[in-house]
């Protein structure tokens, strides 16, 4: 068997969200005993695994939230410190993954310029238009990115190149759509329904609608309120305005950043999407795959596109939060309606099966880190 091959991953923010935990899901498809991973973070709760080795994450305070301008470059070049530090302790990077954008993960782009490594970039939202993010997209070796990302992708590409090349390079063999799926250790535990219960989870960004969570909530009568459990992750080093929590209203209970997630969801059957526009949603997956009923806002986002009303989902109108408490009042009193929406919902999660949603990148990763038929065939079997 060959020596293990090192795998790199530069996770630049700080708190948890969407993005690794896709990346965690991918990374689970691999077979993991002929893999080593070192993960540049401060995050690293987000980074389970008895393969993972972390190292120092080097940025000063002041510019740990500088997004543009000569603050920006500085952060970039101290992480790329980091990266270079990672090189020379842990030894030859097999591949470096960038798990959160070009714009975030930049510094790996700049480090490779002095210990050569091929890149892998996921792309789970939107990306700015620069000139910077264009080129360390035309300097990946692979960009595996979200549908709603694409638009944004090639206005970054245009910064740099025509149209028409624009064009060719995001339809050329360096570039491939992604959908996110979930692996067998990570599928949800099946919901029950003895009780009405609302779930809600996502961070206290403003765009993933906390307040138009709850006041959808408040508008209810106490008596016509179900029990709603919201759990949270609150962000940290950021300049974007994030909601308050918790606060204290009748029937609403907070967890933050919870161990028991998994459990608690499980005790509810009804499940909110307030989010702006997700790109994706895995909070939305994980709650049709436990079985719950999913509410979501009809904005076109990914989910809106693939769910369909009172068929395996219930949808309202963006930014009307009567409408939505109209909606919960309506499902909390019908557990028939309730369990039949959410069968036909949960039928449908079994469809992104990690295994098989991620199979091209497994495929991907083993070419790129030279892994042989002969290992994986072996690791899979011991897996």
């Amino acid at each position: 068997m060959n020596s293990p091959k090192h795998i790199l991953i530069l996770d630049a923010i700080p708190f948890a969200g969407g993005s690794k935990i896709a990346t965690n899901h991918i990374l689970a498809t691999l077979a993991q005993e002929n893999i080593r991973y070192t993960v540049i973070s401060k995050d690293r709760k987000s980074w389970p695994g008895k393969q993972v080795r972390f190292s120092p994450l080097w940025q000063l305070p002041w510019f740990s939230t500088c997004e543009q301008g000569w603050g920006y470059l500085l952060r970039q070049l101290l992480l790329m410190v980091s990266v270079i530090g990672a090189r020379l302790k842990y030894g030859k990077i097999d591949l470096a993954i960038a798990p959160s954008g070009p714009g975030v993960d930049l510094a790996l782009y700049l480090a490779k310029y002095l210990v050569p490594y091929p890149i892998l970039q996921f792309i789970h939202g939107p990306v700015a238009p620069s000139k910077s993010i264009a080129l360390c997209l035309v300097k990946a070796k692979k960009v595996y990115y979200l549908n709603s990302a694409r638009t944004s992708i090639m206005a970054a590409l245009r910064r740099i190149m025509g149209e028409k090349k624009a064009q060719e390079h995001i339809r050329s063999k360096a570039f491939e759509e992604l959908v996110n799926g979930l692996p067998r250790p990570c599928w949800p535990s099946p919901c029950r329904y003895e009780k009405v219960k609302v779930f809600w989870a996502a961070s206290l960004l403003k765009w993933k609608g906390l307040e138009f969570m709850l006041s959808a909530i408040k508008s209810l009568p106490p008596k016509d309120r179900p029990q709603t459990e919201i759990c949270y992750i609150k962000p940290k080093d950021i300049k974007q305005e994030i909601s308050r929590a918790p606060q204290a209203i009748e029937k609403v209970s907070w967890y933050q950043a919870p161990k028991n997630l998994d459990e608690i969801r499980a005790g509810c059957n009804i499940f909110v999407s307030t989010s702006i526009k997700e790109p994706f949603g895995l909070s939305i997956l994980e709650a049709l795959a436990a079985g719950h009923c999913v509410l979501i806002p009809a904005d076109g986002a990914y989910w809106d596109q693939v769910l369909e009303h009172n068929v395996n989902c219930f949808k309202y109108p963006p930014g009307d939060s009567q409408q939505l408490a109209n909606l919960i009042r309506h499902v909390s009193r019908d557990m028939t309606l309730l369990k039949r929406i959410a069968g036909q919902g949960q039928q449908l999660a079994q469809t992104y099966r990690a295994e098989k949603q991620y199979q091209g990148i497994k495929a991907q990763i083993d070419a790129m880190t030279h892994l042989s038929a002969t290992d994986n065939a072996t690791l899979e079997k011991a897996c």
